[in-house]
């Protein structure tokens, strides 16, 4: 699925450097470069990991991510921040998790966050 050439989607809100970045994620299943910035809502997103030091926050009300039917949500590295977002799962998924093969956490920013998947609350 080429989720960047989705009918009616806001491409100008997913990064700040454009669509190089974007292939690179869609290749790669990460989020390359710093900081990330999304507007709107983005619907039918396979899971992401955020790589150690990198920024992912929203800049409106409509800040959102809704992942994939079936995918976990956004998997955290070392030293994230992750921020005003709504991050949407099925039920059975995880909207937001840990990468287990990080040795050291850092230090993880969540703040104004709000979801709904599996045991998500608002942070």
């Amino acid at each position: 699925m080429d989720l960047y050439k989705r009918k009616g989607e806001a491409r100008e809100n997913f990064g700040p450097r454009g669509l190089h970045h974007r292939r690179i994620a869609r290749r790669s299943g990460r989020l390359a470069g710093h900081p990330y910035s999304i507007g709107g809502p983005l619907t039918d997103v396979p899971s992401v990991r955020l790589p150690p030091g990198q920024t992912l926050s929203g800049i409106g009300p409509q800040s959102s991510i809704r992942f994939a039917a079936g995918q976990d949500g956004l998997q955290l590295a070392a030293d994230n921040q992750v921020k005003n977002l709504t991050l949407a799962t099925d039920p059975e998924r995880r909207p937001i998790f840990n990468d287990p093969g990080v040795a050291h956490w850092g230090r993880l920013t969540l703040r104004g966050l709000a979801g709904a998947g599996g045991g998500f609350d608002t942070i």
